[in-house]
């Protein structure tokens, strides 16, 4: 499992996570790997994206949105995420999550 955090408007907030579940994958012995990201993609824009790929055989399932993982987000604000199984969804988002890791030092 690969986990990507945003370390341009979140870094102070994202480092205890990355802290966090780094000791949780050596503790645990998982396969887990987090990372910090700076700037992204071709544009140098921010990694905002909330994502969850899964791969199982044949279906690719892709969770896709603006809702942020905190209880206001999801009570308060107006955000949405979608959730679809589709392959070529999923290989696309996995392309473009790949091409952020790989970018991440």
């Amino acid at each position: 499992m690969q986990i990507l955090l945003d370390g341009v408007n979140s870094f102070s907030a994202n480092q205890p996570t990355l802290l966090a579940l780094n000791k949780l994958a050596s503790t645990e012995r998982l396969q887990l790997a987090v990372k910090i990201t700076g700037k992204t993609g071709v544009s140098g824009n921010s990694f905002h994206i909330k994502m969850v790929l899964v791969s199982s055989g044949a279906d690719g399932f892709v969770h896709v949105g603006s809702l942020n993982g905190s209880e206001n987000s999801a009570r308060y604000n107006r955000e949405v995420a979608l959730q679809v199984q589709s392959r070529a969804a999923f290989d696309y988002y996995a392309a473009v999550f790949d091409h952020d890791w790989q970018a991440t030092p």
